[in-house]
């Protein structure tokens, strides 16, 4: 009779579990390595995309070594890279051990297994030719028809740079810094004379202890010293030293020396056609560069670009309009459309162009009459209370402090605003026909008077009876103005 252990060590079946092949088995394997790998995978396609290109033009090194051990073909090492990135294997190590050992490497390699120093050496020295097969790349799917020439999404990301965050220096903090350096320098070499004169305490620093802190504070004084005289001359407020062209930038863990990568997709099948890495700290200066780009890759006159609001830079957005493209990102809060004047020229002008005459015989300044009903309030005034800092609108909520006013769109602190969106929203007899109410109040003003309850009593609530148009404030220099431009511009339409 066989135990259990006997019938396990000699491949019986155990009930309940899939069972696997025995390895004593004799097989017969696919007689090439062709046959491992199938007519609709991947590799195929990258090994027949890196063979179309013309590698030398791209700043490849194509020739052949003549004398000496021959190196990798350039070829077979950009197919591993492109192999890598699509399969997430970033690590030189990595892409070493899956040479030897995947068998999609092995067909694709016809079975060479490249060092990873050369690996991540090909990487480094290649970079600029790279990025020339990303462009080729970008070609080939815009040839095929994989891409729209409509629209493009636009974001920008923050990825860390190759630089210690004691590694980087910002002006105002390295010089708070250096003179604390400096100080503690001065206590420690207090510290060092006490500790020749007397017998050490215990517990007390030793000798060689202060010396070797010393030597460390020294060392990070030269460092902060070197730090603040670079950024005086370069004229910037911070600087990373192990990786120059990084800047410290806000991401998700902090302030961290980073760059900015821009990236453009494709609305149709959401393919990359452009991407960027710069050290520009927020993205409010690279809309017009990311639609600009865009439009050379898919080879298009005009394209509309998609971005969320760190892109509401208006200069941008007008430059891409002028240039015939489409800007949609997020108005400013509290408009539905971005407006811009120009003065007219002899340069001929496409659209419409509206005088002041034309808006008035469209309605532009006739205001009805509307129909407003409203109970009467607990008080007809606002109350501030200057202690609190809050105010008490007539229908007893409270409002609280949003800011100094801007008259005339200039800040004035002496004017401070306040309003409550939640409760004006919710107040079925609020005192104005918008979302919610903002009042102003001068420096000592505790009281002000609201007429809206009595106007609506008496139905002398009026509006515009067109409301295409908007009231425009000039500033000095386009009153002088003979005749202006209004481009008024809503995202989405």
């Amino acid at each position: 009779m066989v135990s259990l252990s006997q019938q396990n060590h000699n491949g019986g079946r155990r009930h309940g579990y899939i069972q696997g092949a025995d390895r004593n088995q004799v097989i017969l394997l696919p007689d090439t390595l062709d046959d491992y790998v199938g007519g609709d995978n991947e590799v195929r396609a990258i090994d027949a995309f890196i063979d179309s290109l013309d590698i030398s033009l791209m700043g490849f090194k194509a020739d052949p070594a003549k004398e000496g051990r021959p190196g990798y073909d350039p070829r077979g090492m950009l197919k591993l890279y492109m192999y890598g990135y699509l399969n997430h294997i970033r690590s030189s190590r990595r892409l070493q051990k899956e040479a030897s050992r995947n068998v999609e490497l092995m067909w694709l390699l016809r079975k060479v297994v490249p060092d990873f120093r050369c690996i991540a050496d090909f990487r480094k020295d290649n970079a600029k030719s790279i990025r020339e097969v990303f462009r080729a790349f970008v070609r080939l799917c815009n040839k095929a028809g994989l891409l729209s020439h409509e629209s493009v999404v636009i974001d920008g990301s923050k990825f860390r740079a190759v630089n210690a965050d004691n590694k980087s220096y910002v002006s105002s903090n390295a010089k708070k810094v250096l003179l604390d350096v400096e100080e503690k320098i001065s206590r420690y070499m207090k510290e060092l004379d006490e500790a020749d004169a007397a017998e050490s305490r215990p517990g007390a620093l030793t000798k060689e202890d202060i010396v070797g802190v010393l030597d460390y504070l020294e060392r990070r004084k030269a460092q902060l010293t070197e730090a603040l005289e670079q950024m005086a001359g370069s004229g910037e407020n911070h600087i990373c030293t192990t990786d120059p062209e990084s800047r410290l930038m806000k991401t998700r863990d902090g302030i961290r020396p980073s760059f900015n990568l821009q990236t453009a997709v494709e609305a149709k099948n959401h393919l990359i056609v452009h991407y960027d890495v710069t050290s520009e700290c927020t993205d409010w200066h690279l809309f017009g560069d990311g639609i600009n780009a865009s439009k050379a890759a898919l080879g298009v006159e005009n394209l509309e670009g998609i971005a969320d609001r760190g892109y509401s830079n208006d200069e941008e957005i007008q430059q891409c309009l002028l240039n015939g493209d489409t800007p949609t990102t997020h108005p400013n809060k509290g408009e539905k459309s971005r407006m811009f004047r120009f003065q007219k020229t002899d340069t001929e002008v496409t659209g419409e162009v509206v005088s002041y005459a034309e808006m008035k015989a469209q309605g532009g300044l006739e205001k009805a009459p509307v129909e407003v009903r409203r109970e009467p309030p607990l008080h007809p005034y606002f109350e501030r209370d200057i202690e609190k800092d809050i105010v008490i609108c007539p229908m007893g909520q409270t409002l609280f402090y949003a800011g100094p006013g801007h008259p005339n769109g200039k800040k004035d602190p002496c004017i401070r605003k306040y309003h409550r969106l939640s409760a004006c929203l919710k107040c079925p007899n609020k005192c104005t026909l918008h979302k919610r109410r903002i009042v102003s109040f001068k420096e000592g003003e505790t009281r002000k008077e609201e007429a809206f309850y009595e106007k609506a009593r008496e139905n002398r609530i009026v509006r515009k009876t067109s409301r295409r148009f908007k009231v425009i404030t000039l500033s000095e220099e386009e009153s002088s103005w003979d005749e202006w431009v209004i481009l008024r511009f809503y995202p989405n339409q």
